[in-house]
């Protein structure tokens, strides 16, 4: 529908810029509230729309440009940390997104993509939320065809797929999925049959991420496992507490060492010298 190019405003700033590849009535509604959501809100873990326009009768817009890598390719990068650092990233990360969404749902807006490859990860350990393209505005009447799904499949939650009415608890679930996902490097439901798919998140009994790392601590196991609760009524109330107990975190220990090996032998001997 769209492409991104990375390019450079005129004072120097790289920026990114979002340009529909062909335009219909639908896809033009689509992208203008998506641009009206993001101007709605302002927060530095939201990705910033900075302008919008008609180049070649396709409309564009200018959004921030984060420099890094997003979520999924983080993923498979964090699997190679001790479990300790695996845990406290996923803590950090969660609790980013949780305010994120924070400021989302504060705006009267659902995401309702939340997913690894739209949570970006900037300079400096920021975490950016980005692609709002299926945004939901709770005050705009929305036509939604029965059996059209609005999100991704692997990560939308039941009332999503089941075409119920949703609110900012969909996010929720979508963010379980995405922390089950940088926990463990696997989704929560595998299933790579589409209906197979559909079907885990509606009926398979709720999946515990310590099934796959067990190393994961006990309070982070049960945060994911509430927010992938099958009714919305079982998950956190919002966003703010679900944060709250991602901030929670259990005695500390002591930090492991992590690195090449002769690296980290000569840094052990310094630090016991």
């Amino acid at each position: 529908m769209a492409a991104v190019w990375l390019c450079e405003a005129p004072g120097g700033q790289r920026v990114a810029v979002k340009w529909l590849d062909r335009v219909t009535p639908k896809i033009r509604s689509r992208f203008q509230r998506e641009l009206e959501a993001l101007k709605r809100i302002e927060h530095p873990e939201v990705v910033a729309a900075l302008d919008s326009g008609v180049a070649e009768g396709r409309p564009f817009a200018v959004m921030e440009y984060v420099e890094g890598m997003d979520l999924r390719v983080y993923a498979e990068k964090l699997r190679l940390r001790p479990p300790a650092e695996r845990a406290a990233e996923v803590r950090r990360i969660g609790a980013a997104i949780c305010r994120a969404l924070e400021a989302v749902h504060t705006a009267g807006l659902i995401h309702r993509d939340v997913k690894p490859s739209n949570v970006l990860l900037g300079g400096r350990d920021r975490v950016v939320l980005a692609d709002f393209g299926v945004v939901k505005d709770l005050e705009a009447r929305e036509e939604t065809r029965v059996g059209v799904l609005i999100g991704t499949t692997g990560y939308a939650a039941p009332e999503q797929l089941s075409g119920r009415a949703v609110d900012a608890r969909a996010d929720l679930y979508g963010l379980g999925c995405t922390l089950f996902y940088l926990a463990t490097g696997r989704r929560p439901y595998p299933a790579a049959e589409r209906a197979e798919l559909i079907r885990a998140h509606l009926r398979a009994p709720v999946p515990r991420a310590s099934s796959v790392d067990p190393s994961l601590p006990s309070d982070l196991d049960a945060t994911l496992s509430r927010l992938l609760a099958k009714a919305p009524a079982q998950r956190f109330p919002d966003a703010r507490s679900a944060r709250r107990a991602l901030e929670r975190s259990e005695a500390p220990t002591a930090a492991p060492l992590a690195g090449r090996r002769r690296y980290v032998d000569q840094l052990r001997a310094a630090l016991e010298g």
